[in-house]
């Protein structure tokens, strides 16, 4: 592989990334959709991306992409470690961030106005605000 690959890849980026705003400039896209994305507009960047670089390298070389890179698979012990590490380590992690949530939205008072806006819904009910508050913690994910 040479540096002439990743020019090629820079140049479809180049292109993807013009094409983005002309869309935005004709009105087929708008700037905020672009600055928030989707999940399936992610992907399917993503997908483009990876489809695109795959295809240069095929191209330029016309072998196997995996034997250009000299990729072979790990042994399975490997991949049961990185798996039991991957969940080992995200589990408490998700954990926390689920616990820190729960104790900052449950030590707001009536003397943090700021806080209980963040909490109490107009009926104030903090419940209420606080499964609205979960809800869309679980859409953002």
């Amino acid at each position: 592989m040479s540096y002439a690959n990743i020019g090629f890849f820079f140049v479809f980026v180049f292109f993807l990334a013009m094409m983005f705003r002309i869309g935005v400039h004709l009105h087929a896209f708008s700037q905020t959709r672009l600055d928030n994305p989707t999940l399936p507009f992610q992907l399917t960047i993503s997908l483009s991306l990876i489809g695109s670089l795959y295809t240069i390298v095929r191209l330029r070389h016309e072998r196997g992409v995996w034997k250009l890179l000299r990729w072979s698979w790990p042994a399975r012990l490997h991949l049961v470690a990185a798996l039991v590490g991957g969940i080992g380590l995200g589990t408490p992690t998700a954990i926390y961030n689920v616990t820190l949530f729960l104790w900052q939205a449950l030590q707001t008072t009536e003397a943090d106005p700021i806080g209980s806006r963040l909490i109490l819904d107009l009926r104030g009910s903090p419940r209420r605000a606080l499964f609205d508050r979960l809800e869309h913690v679980i859409d953002c994910l």
